[in-house]
């Protein structure tokens, strides 16, 4: 089930079909990780649901940014680790400037 949802949005995007799947769902990526313990959002598709899917993101990123206490470093954990999500991070902190002055705390 979770392939031919899959293979929905890579077709939307013109992809071919495949027969595996290695990416998240919905619309902020709620990685197959989680699939242990909260199989509800997946076999219900709750990825269908932008509040559902808006509430697993912030508490995701509320658990990183706990953890690890600064902006820079809850960004790079969120993405990953390595070059990759270092690069990433400082983007999206440069950018940050031009929507206006990142406060360095975690919104409630």
């Amino acid at each position: 089930m979770l392939i031919e949802e899959a293979n929905k949005t890579r077709a939307l995007r013109g992809y071919p079909h495949k027969d595996w799947v290695y990416k998240g769902y919905g619309i902020f990526q709620y990685d197959l990780q989680f699939v242990k313990v909260d199989p509800d959002f997946f076999f219900e598709k709750q990825w269908y649901n932008f509040s559902t899917c808006l509430d697993r993101v912030m508490r995701e990123l509320r658990t990183t940014w706990t953890r690890h206490g600064n902006l820079f470093e809850a960004i790079r954990a969120y993405n990953g680790s390595g070059r990759g999500a270092a690069v990433y991070a400082q983007n999206v902190v440069a950018y940050s400037g031009f929507a206006g002055e990142t406060t360095g705390t975690m919104p409630a």
